[in-house]
């Protein structure tokens, strides 16, 4: 089975926000700790700036609720269309980011692709047969 990052994009119902918008109004529209508000620089909504989530906007700097979202963008690994899975799942791991924005070779925002979405999309695949005693 190939499965390719552009099958498991979400395209809509993706939180988008402008960067002047405020952390406590942005983080409202989130539905959980590991959700992302992906934040633009236009009003149109096509110019990606970075996300926001709880993680590094509450637990890891403690930001005030006033504070407008500009002044706690944390810049996420780019993905591309053409990156295998291996490299999205070590890039979530690394940045401890579940939703990482989609890029064509323009630089053009695609979607996202999420943890969630990656797992489902993979849970019939023959590395998830494997034991855990046989690793």
């Amino acid at each position: 089975m190939k499965t390719k990052t552009v099958n498991l994009l979400k395209t809509d119902n993706i939180i988008k926000i402008g960067k002047e918008e405020l952390l406590s109004s942005a983080l409202s529209k989130l539905a959980s700790s590991h959700d992302a508000a992906f934040v633009f620089n236009d009003e149109k909504k096509t110019e990606f700036a970075g996300l926001i989530n709880p993680y590094f906007c509450l637990i890891k700097s403690s930001l005030p609720a006033n504070t407008k979202v500009s002044h706690c963008l944390f810049h996420p690994p780019k993905i591309y269309t053409n990156s295998s899975i291996s490299k999205v799942a070590q890039s979530m791991n690394d940045s401890k980011i579940h939703y990482l924005p989609v890029f064509n070779e323009q630089e053009v925002l695609l979607g996202i692709i999420s943890a969630r979405r990656m797992l489902t999309a993979l849970q019939d695949s023959q590395v998830f047969k494997v034991t855990i005693e046989s690793i």
